[in-house]
């Protein structure tokens, strides 16, 4: 929950905003404002990119240009949640099927 809150929060309430680069850093041609753009709209992407439709609106990632910043952020809040993820063990837990 703790990244699907994080991302709802960078759309409205506590955008992302620039950053100068630190000059101890190593040369990178992109430098972008957001490292994950979420677009929203009531239409959806138009290169039929995925998508998720909440409350009428549609959300998607915006369209990359250059470094795939986007979609590279998206990989790796995907990845985090899915190691925060765990199968609860069955273990001393009573099955119960209910047959038709």
């Amino acid at each position: 929950m703790a990244i699907i809150d994080f991302l709802g929060r960078s759309i409205g309430a506590e955008p992302e905003y620039f950053v100068e680069k630190d000059p101890r850093a190593m040369t990178v041609d992109d430098n972008p404002n957001e490292t994950l753009d979420i677009m929203e709209s009531e239409d959806g992407p138009e290169d039929g990119s995925p998508s998720v439709d909440y409350e009428g609106m549609t959300y998607y990632l915006a369209k990359d240009e250059g470094y795939p910043w986007n979609r590279e952020v998206f990989r790796i809040l995907h990845q985090l949640f899915e190691m925060s993820v765990s199968e609860v063990p069955n273990a001393g837990v009573p099955s119960i099927t209910i047959a038709k």
